[in-house]
């Protein structure tokens, strides 16, 4: 098998070839009418169907070739032949392309007799050229280290990433719906502080150079939020950005999001009550009204009752 360096040469050179043909290496637009997800659900029939993707397969059987595109949603299948696109265009498609990089194409919906969503490619558009070769396919990252310093990577190869991110957005999105509709004002607060406030963890230092002095990342915004509720916001909430120089493991970064939100006239036990309203508002979205979700090994029942436990009683047991 050749090497990196040898891969990318083969690439460079398929680079020239495209600049040879007079094909943008970079367009500046691409002008699609349905998502990869949207796609793969029409109906067979519908035409002028205009996707993009990264091509994550592709398979040459003589005159016609099939490609699956991809996207942080989706993915479909797309057939070209020569008598589609033109004999001239269909050469230079597999002189210039390869697995990886991306594609937008101009077609039209049917369906295999294998039952795949298929878009049958009349026109395509060159939009980007992968000058590496992406990650082996069957086995995709499975390097640990490496999927978390080679993020994007992880994204493209494991479905399961992918997974993982878009319901961590969904979450947030949902979590803010949740405040938003209850009277909870969102704000904005420094990450630099004048103080390390917010807990006991250890802070980041930084240098402010036209004050010439120290300062540092927050460790959270409570300091800053407490002096929003005696201003006068009597509900307040920041999804925060915040810094703990301190150790690093899979459930503990050094940089992390946290949300928090205080409401000037409750007690904990109103918050434990919103909180929990909150969570099942959130679950009950993301899982079409499911509350058994399942974290790790375990199943957990979020709609039935909430025990309430004292910290200190929690720490004696365990």
């Amino acid at each position: 098998m050749a090497d990196i360096e040898e891969l990318i040469a083969i690439r460079l050179e398929k680079v020239k070839k495209l600049t040879n043909y007079g094909i943008k290496l970079h367009p500046e637009r691409y002008e699609i009418n349905h998502t990869l997800k949207e796609a793969i659900n029409l109906e067979d029939g519908s035409e002028n169907i205009k996707v993009a993707g990264r091509i994550m397969a592709k398979r040459k059987m003589g005159k016609i070739t099939f490609i699956d595109i991809q996207d942080i949603e989706g993915h479909i299948q797309c057939y070209i032949t020569k008598n589609n696109i033109g004999e001239e265009n269909y050469l230079i498609f597999h002189e210039t392309v390869d697995i990886g990089d991306f594609i937008g194409v101009n077609g039209k919906i049917f369906t295999t007799p294998s039952g795949e969503k298929t878009i049958e490619v009349f026109e395509y558009v060159f939009l980007g050229k992968a000058l590496r070769p992406l990650p082996e396919k069957f086995h995709g990252l499975t390097d640990q280290e490496m999927t978390y310093r080679e993020r994007h990577l992880d994204l493209i190869m494991n479905e399961e990433s992918r997974k993982r991110f878009l319901l961590r957005s969904k979450f947030i999105k949902l979590m803010r719906e949740f405040l938003d509709e209850h009277n909870f004002i969102e704000v904005d607060t420094p990450a630099l502080q004048n103080t390390a406030s917010g807990a006991t963890a250890r802070p980041f230092i930084a240098h402010h150079n036209a004050h010439d002095m120290d300062v540092f990342l927050r460790i959270s915004p409570e300091i800053t939020l407490k002096k929003l509720i005696i201003g006068g916001f009597n509900n307040v909430y920041e999804i925060a950005r915040d810094f703990r120089n301190e150790g690093i493991d899979k459930n503990h970064l050094q940089d992390f999001t946290m949300i928090e939100g205080y409401s000037a006239y409750w007690n904990y036990k109103d918050n434990m009550k919103f909180l929990r309203n909150m969570i099942i508002y959130i679950f009950d979205k993301l899982f079409n009204g499911n509350l058994l979700v399942r974290i790790g090994d375990k199943e957990i029942d979020f709609g039935g009752e909430w025990d309430i436990v004292s910290f200190r009683d929690l720490v004696l047991k365990i």
